[in-house]
């Protein structure tokens, strides 16, 4: 994929890491409210972290706490 990436327009590009940890904080940072986000990939990429990130990032916050 880091072919893919470098031979991208950089207008067209999204983030590129080596490791799916390495895309979180890209990740994060670029949700806004009404995104829908589609995580592809084998277990062995990984992807079921940055899943866990966003889930995190979004729960409801539990004012009654």
């Amino acid at each position: 994929m880091a072919h893919l990436w470098a031979r991208t327009p950089a207008t067209r590009r999204g983030a590129y890491a080596e490791t799916s940890e390495g895309l979180r904080d890209a990740l994060l940072s670029g949700l806004r409210a009404g995104d829908v986000v589609m995580i592809k990939g084998s277990l062995g990429s990984r992807m079921g972290p940055l899943a866990e990130a966003i889930r995190a990032r979004l729960a409801p916050v539990n004012k009654d706490a």
